[in-house]
Formats: C-alpha cells, sequence, structure tokens
C-alpha cells in the first residue's frame, strides 16, 4: 500500500521513500517485501492495463515515448515510482542488485519512462551526492552475480543516461552524462577486481579496495 500510495501522488513525495527505508532499518523481511513488490511493477511497466502506459501511444514506442511531451498521468506514476526506487538504493536500504531481473533491451514505453527517470534522479548530484552513488555502486561487489549485474547495469546506462535521447536542460544533462561515464568506469573497475579476486589475483582486490570513498570526480 505504501508503494501504491507513493505512485499516486501528483509529484514526487520523498515521504514515502524515508517511510520505507525506515521499516527496512527495522526488519529485513521489508526490504525483501520490497524488492518483490519492484519486481512485479517491473513486470508491469509496459502493460497499458496496469496504468503506466499512455493509451495514445504504442507500447513499442520506447525510449523516444519516453523523452516527448508533458508528464501524463500514466507516466507520473511511474516517475514517482522510480524516484522512490532511487531515493531507497541510494540511502543504502536497498540495493542496486533489484535491477537485476529486467530485460533492458525489452523495455517499452512504461519501461522508458520509469528508468530515464530513475538514472536522471540518480545522476544528479543535487538529489545523489558523490558518496551515495559511489557507495550504491560499490555495494554491487556484493551481489552474488556481480559480473551479470554489472553488465546490466552498464546497459541501463547506456540506454538511458548516455543515449541522445535523455532529457533535462543542456548543462543539466552534460553533468548527468558526464556522472554516468564516471559511474560505468567504476563499474568496469569493480568488474575487473572481481575477476582478479577469483582468479586468485591478490592485487586486484587490493585495487577493488582503495577504489572505496572516491568521488566520481575522481574516477
Amino acid at each position: 500500500m505504501l508503494v501504491d500510495c507513493a505512485g499516486q501522488e501528483k509529484n514526487y513525495n520523498p515521504f514515502y521513500a524515508y517511510l520505507a527505508g525506515r521499516l527496512c532499518e527495522y526488519h529485513d523481511k521489508y526490504k525483501f517485501t520490497l524488492q518483490l513488490t519492484y519486481w512485479d511493477i517491473f513486470k508491469l511497466l509496459d502493460e497499458e492495463v496496469a496504468g503506466f502506459t499512455s493509451p495514445s501511444v504504442p507500447k513499442k514506442g520506447g525510449a523516444r515515448a519516453a523523452g516527448a511531451g508533458a508528464v501524463s498521468p500514466q507516466h507520473r506514476r511511474a516517475v514517482n515510482l522510480a524516484k522512490t526506487l532511487c531515493h531507497l538504493i541510494a540511502k543504502g536500504w536497498l540495493p542496486l542488485s533489484v535491477l537485476k531481473v529486467v530485460d533492458v533491451a525489452g523495455l517499452g514505453e512504461g519501461g522508458g519512462v520509469f528508468f530515464r527517470a530513475f538514472f536522471a534522479e540518480f545522476l544528479d548530484e543535487d538529489s545523489c551526492p558523490d558518496y551515495e552513488v559511489v557507495s550504491a555502486v560499490q555495494r554491487v561487489g556484493l551481489s552474488k552475480n556481480h559480473l551479470t549485474l554489472t553488465e546490466t547495469l552498464t546497459a541501463f546506462l547506456h540506454r538511458y543516461a548516455l543515449s541522445g535521447g535523455e532529457k533535462g536542460g543542456g548543462e543539466e544533462r552534460k553533468k548527468r552524462k558526464k556522472r554516468a561515464r564516471s559511474v560505468v568506469k567504476l563499474l568496469d573497475k569493480l568488474s575487473v577486481s572481481q575477476f582478479m579476486c577469483e582468479g586468485g589475483g591478490g592485487e586486484g582486490g587490493r585495487n577493488g579496495r582503495e577504489e572505496r570513498g572516491l568521488s566520481l570526480i575522481h574516477i
């Protein structure tokens, strides 16, 4: 119900993300419940009956439809839920691995709206400071399938942050793209470090630890 309320707000309201975060701090079962809730949302993003896509725009519109015009009531729900998820991840209440179940290439209009909003928020330095972004990305290395997750996140960034359809003012867009490129570099470094660790290379593990605490501008 909490997530549903967050989606129905006229504008994004961080109250619901903070409340969900406090529940996650209280007991890990709420983290698991939130993760399952978002997995269900991901399955429905491109289903018109779920209310995430605009009936007047074909579902296969993808990135073009996601980046055009004002925010419709259907898109507003996707944007609100995307920003709520971003907040939960940036504050460490949920991991980026929640995105592992998404087929990036198969996303349509609703998915495009959701993940453009998610990464616009995640890469906005006013919404998510460097230390929150770096910390969230570094936790990817703790995932069981970190290499697959790294590939998925890189694909997300290329499609929804580094593509020509990314929304926003010129200077803001440039800043987000710069941060996106830094995140991709960090993901690459984490992949190499994890590969070296799995292959028995001690030097790789040490390099991975040295990355922690860096700001994006140093990557």
